[in-house]
This record gives C-alpha cells, structure tokens and sequence, in this order.
C-alpha cells in the first residue's frame, strides 16, 4: 500500500514539476519518510498532505482578454488590458450563473459577479443605495424562474445578447476615454 502511494505522489510530483506548470512543490514527505525532492506529511489522522513552497517568486494567472466583439488591439498597436477586478467579476459572474443553474450569463450574473467581486466602485455604489446579492438572486429567480433541480449548466456559460452588449459597452467607453485598461 506505501509503494502504490508512492508511485501516486511520484506522478503527481513529476506533473507539478513539468516546464509547464508554475507551482513546484519544494518538499515532500510520507509520515517520516522522505519521497523524492518532495514531501507528504501526514497530520495525524487525516492523512498526507502537500505542503508547497514558492521558490522566492510570485506566482500569478492573467486572463489577458474577456469575450468581446471588439478586437484585443486597437489603432497604434495598444491593447487592451483587463484589470483584476474586471476579471474577478466576471469569473463570479459565471459561477453565479452555474449556482443558479442558467443555461447562459446574463446581465443579472454580470451584476452578481460585480457584487460577489465587492472591491470595485460599482460594487459600493450599489452596497451603498442598498443593492445586495441577496436581493439581486431573489429577484432573478423571480424574472427569470427557478431552473430545473437537476440542470447542470456548462463549465462557462455563454453570454447573453444583452451581457455581450454591456461588455462590449464598456470597451467601448474605455477607447473614448483613452484609457487602456478596463
């Protein structure tokens, strides 16, 4: 049994430590038992567990662009760049959309996702004239309709006319200003 969980911990090791992956494990360990450059240790009783180090680096993903109509670059090669909280949303937006079981995001979910984010201006301005989550899903089951219970919406939910109106709305509004980053 220790030598099959062995070989488990080897592949898994060997995948995290691929060229292609970012986080490396630096130490692994079996109990007291040391396995390859890495280590599992077992707390007690629940059973082993990773324990990760960063090698003194930063490790961070970057969503480089949402789904718009308009293209990434625009006139004199400038991109456009999507903030952290934009992509926050709208990741939120889609797991609301998964929560509630809809086949698609709308704009509710985008409003969702705004809210579910909470940094972001919009978010307090909403907080701040009263508009919760809480509020924002009962009224969306109440004008969309509850989903069927066993319903299981895809991984990314496609966006609605009208949610793919307001993201390209606002690159829109973001290329007006000059301003580069949505």
């Amino acid at each position: 049994m220790a030598t099959a969980a062995h070989q488990v911990a080897a592949t898994f090791l060997s995948f995290l430590s691929s060229s292609t992956h970012h986080l490396a494990p630096s130490s692994v360990s079996l109990g007291t038992t040391s396995v390859l450059p890495v280590s599992l240790r077992a707390a007690g009783t629940r059973g082993p567990r990773l324990a990760y180090r960063l090698r003194g680096r930063r490790v961070g993903a970057a969503v480089a662009q949402l789904p718009t109509t308009h293209p990434e670059v625009v006139s004199g090669e400038k991109k456009i760049r999507w903030s952290s909280r934009a992509v926050r949303s709208f990741a939120m937006a889609e797991l609301e959309a998964r929560k509630m079981r809809y086949p698609t995001t709308g704009t509710e979910g985008l409003l969702m996702g705004i809210l579910v984010e909470g940094t972001s201006g919009a978010a307090k301005l909403l907080r701040a004239n009263g508009i919760t989550l809480l509020k924002v899903r009962e009224e969306a089951a109440n004008v969309l309709g509850k989903s069927e219970m066993f319903y299981f919406s895809p991984m990314h939910p496609p966006l609605t006319e009208a949610a793919q109106r307001a993201l390209d709305w606002a690159v829109n509004e973001k290329l007006k200003s000059g301003n580069f980053c949505i």
